[in-house]
């Protein structure tokens, strides 16, 4: 989960909403968005969780640059990034170690290229894993490369993007361990990595590459479930 707080216009928030979502979907992760109307609302109201802060200096009633002095005086992780009406602010901007600089009028491919590195960059650094007892040892299995767990004649079989690996344990202490990550179960033998579906049909989750069974017990809650998913990326 990468959070972000949007100090703009309503208007501009939802354009930005649009290319986080994009973002969100190319780097197969979840994005989280606040908006602020003004910058002392963000700095009156700072939480450290936040990972990047855009600021539009076209906002009214706004200092951005002395909110963002503010907020770095206490917190050296944060990356920020300015929306500009002209290049005069980019030094100011960048006193601040800001991430990106944009200026008026706004284009979104060019949010998009920018922040999808920045995007991924903090994906690795938060990056979870599973610690599973395989075959061949103790691995990390970062949980933003599997695409589900499947349980198959006492043991599981867990499936990444690039490889496949036997897990000993049982699907309810994983599923434990993961459904409060993005993982949910679509019947008795598939955990599947919700933000690795790319839709249902019908009775099936396209789960990858692979088709997988929504059991009719668990139909509502996993269709529930991965829309509240799909919202919360967007």
């Amino acid at each position: 989960m990468i959070r972000f707080a949007l100090v703009t216009d309503s208007k501009t928030c939802l354009k930005f909403k649009e290319v986080l979502a994009k973002c969100a979907k190319d780097c197969q992760t979840q994005i989280a968005v606040d908006c602020f109307a003004t910058s002392n609302d963000v700095a009156s109201d700072y939480k450290s969780n936040w990972d990047v802060i855009i600021f539009d200096c076209n906002v009214k009633n706004s200092d951005c640059f002395l909110s963002a002095k503010y907020i770095r005086s206490f917190d050296e992780n944060v990356k920020f990034c300015f929306v500009s009406p002209s290049l005069e602010n980019a030094l100011l901007g960048y006193s601040v170690q800001a991430s990106c600089f944009w200026i008026n009028p706004l284009h979104s491919d060019t949010i998009l290229h920018d922040l999808r590195p920045l995007v991924k960059s903090l994906v690795e650094s938060k990056a979870e894993f599973l610690k599973a007892h395989t075959e061949y040892g103790v691995q990390k299995l970062a949980l933003n490369e599997i695409v589900y767990i499947e349980s198959m004649n006492h043991r599981l079989i867990v499936h990444t993007k690039t490889a496949e690996y036997t897990l000993k344990s049982t699907m309810g202490a994983v599923e434990e361990l993961l459904v409060d990550k993005g993982f949910f179960r679509c019947n008795q033998g598939y955990l599947v990595n919700l933000g690795q579906v790319k839709g249902i049909e019908g009775d099936f989750a396209l789960v990858g590459n692979t088709k997988l069974a929504i059991s009719r017990g668990k139909k509502k809650a996993f269709l529930n479930t991965y829309n509240d998913f799909v919202d919360w990326i967007a």
